[in-house]
């Protein structure tokens, strides 16, 4: 390659045409992109150009180089506009480098430097001072969509997510290009214009409940080979179900029991699918005071795997309260936990109402970039109830005083009452009651309702039977008032227990003999020979009202 210095005579020679050395020269760049392999061409925006004054003799882009190292030699610098261009005005007569110093990000190569003489020979052989050049480079912009769904396959709305874009080091950094993302009501996140690189989306908030794994960063490549990306991530949320067992051995919410009765529970949580990331995995039951833990009754099983004591799980009991903490990494591969118990009543301390157990988990529901829990969550309890109800009877003469010292006992049905087959007590021997000075029989601790029905309004009859009349004493001698001969039907509710006037049944006794019945009988047995017939006792609904709290002398 000649120097323009050199070529100047061969140049006038062919011409006829002189380089006016006078002159000033200028060079337009205009710069070109084809997007994502396109045939159509598009003004590239932000690239930076600079053109260096070189020797003649410098006939590679490598010696033009080494040149300007060598001597110090400072360029000029612009940056092409929206239309792409850059201009470099006024400039002396010579050879230029061209080098391309800033690159966009989205650009797939960099212009490659060339060498320029200005002026430049036209076709026709005349010069041309004011010289344009149209570099072109291919470009890509990539565009990712992440669907962010929750585990029970519906739409994640309103969870927050970071990009972040790995640099020359391989450091992630937050590419705030975009700043902070949330899904949409279809659990998506649309980004696009994305320059080449590695790229990462972080998760960094979710709606509560849900747990927040940001370890689970969805990674993904922008490159010519790979301009659009689809990804899909789970958030997940943890369910739990807390039942008693009713009569049929199914379970349910509801039950009614005896307190003599065991009452059996069971509560069913999720299990993460990155349970082995979380520090805090525990089921966590608050009984009702009444109700008493039969500790050896406890069981825990892994979906339908039974699991070991104090090697998956741990046990305390403080209390009225039940924790199962299960022991890290021992539920990988589980769907769900199941918790088995049994209660008892505190048969001393139950009357009637509702007893209920809550059951709640508590997890870890954040873990950071770096896979650490973080932050625990408990989910709301679920509660779920045995009821008991009680039953009052109120004992008088037939002028309506009250009398004290009968003894009742009461069966589930008629038929029961009339064989002697009675409600047991937690000894096992029949459940007795005994009215009080007020003349008051109380039973407690009966089973109320069926199976799941609203107990609030719920009636279960059962049938009282007098085992031993109350006494009086007449011309000093001390004697029986008539014993019932058959048994009575009373209707146990939500508040049978309390006296109310319309529904506290009245038990009146007349005057008259008959022998306590003995192992249940019910034959009536004559004592005093010659009497032809026996005055019985008869049932009335009591109309005067009595004072409430003589209830609780019982």
């Amino acid at each position: 390659t000649l120097s323009l210095h050199d070529a100047l005579p061969i140049l006038k020679a062919v011409t006829q045409e002189i380089i006016d050395t006078t002159k000033k020269a200028s060079l337009s760049i205009t710069r070109y992109e084809y997007i994502n392999n396109s045939t159509q061409k598009t003004a590239f925006k932000g690239v930076g150009i600079s053109i260096y004054a070189v020797s003649g003799d410098n006939a590679t882009v490598t010696a033009a180089e080494s040149y300007i190292k060598s001597n110090n030699i400072t360029p000029t610098t612009k940056t092409t506009g929206t239309d792409g261009k850059v201009e470099f005005t006024n400039l002396e007569l010579g050879r230029y480098l061209v080098v391309e110093t800033t690159t966009p990000k989205n650009a797939l190569t960099k212009m490659e430097s060339f060498l320029i003489d200005l002026p430049r020979s036209n076709d026709d052989g005349t010069w041309n001072y004011n010289v344009s050049v149209y570099p072109k480079t291919s470009t890509i912009y990539g565009k990712v969509v992440l669907t962010n769904n929750t585990n029970e396959g519906t739409p994640l709305k309103d969870a927050t997510w970071k990009l972040q874009k790995q640099d020359e080091e391989g450091i992630w950094k937050d590419y705030t290009e975009v700043g902070t993302l949330t899904t949409d009501s279809n659990g998506q996140i649309s980004i696009e214009n994305l320059e080449k690189g590695e790229y990462r989306l972080v998760q960094t908030s979710v709606t509560e409940g849900y747990i927040l794994d940001s370890s689970n960063a969805k990674n993904f490549t922008i490159n010519g080979d790979n301009l659009n990306k689809n990804l899909t991530t789970t958030t997940e949320k943890l369910g739990l179900e807390h039942f008693v067992k009713l009569s049929d051995g199914t379970y349910g919410n509801k039950v009614g029991a005896f307190t003599t009765d065991i009452v059996s529970w069971k509560t069913t949580v999720d299990v993460a699918s990155i349970i082995s990331k979380m520090d805090k995995y525990a089921i966590i039951e608050n009984l009702q005071e009444g109700l008493e833990i039969d500790e050896s009754s406890i069981t825990v099983y892994g979906d339908n795997v039974k699991l070991t004591l104090n090697t998956d799980y741990k046990v305390n009991v403080n209390g009225q309260v039940l924790t199962i903490n299960f022991v890290k990494g021992k539920l990988n591969g589980y769907d769900s936990v199941t918790l088995n118990y049994d209660t008892t009543f505190n048969y001393t301390n139950v009357k009637n109402g509702k007893y209920e157990t809550k059951a709640k988990l508590e997890y870890t529901n954040s873990i950071d970039i770096n896979g650490n829990s973080k932050d625990t969550y408990t989910t709301s309890q679920k509660a779920a109830q045995v009821y008991t109800g009680s039953v009052l009877i109120y004992k008088t003469d037939v002028e309506g005083n009250a009398l004290a010292g009968a003894k009742f006992k009461i069966a589930t049905s008629r038929a029961n009452a009339e064989n002697g087959t009675f409600v047991k007590n937690n000894s096992g021997a029949d459940l007795e009651a005994v009215s009080n000075s007020s003349g008051y029989v109380i039973f407690n601790g009966l089973k109320l309702g069926e199976d799941e029905q609203n107990y609030e309004n719920a009636t279960t009859s059962y049938w009282i039977v007098e085992t031993q009349a109350p006494t009086y004493v007449e011309d000093g001698e001390t004697k029986y008032y008539s014993l019932l001969n058959s048994p009575v039907e009373v209707q146990v509710t939500s508040t049978s227990g309390t006296y109310s006037e319309d529904s506290t049944t009245q038990v009146i006794n007349k005057k008259g003999f008959k022998l306590p019945l003995t192992g249940g009988t019910l034959n009536i047995i004559p004592v005093v020979a010659g009497i032809a017939i026996m005055v019985v006792a008869i049932i009335i609904k009591k109309k005067d009202k009595k004072n409430e709290e003589k209830i609780q002398e019982n």
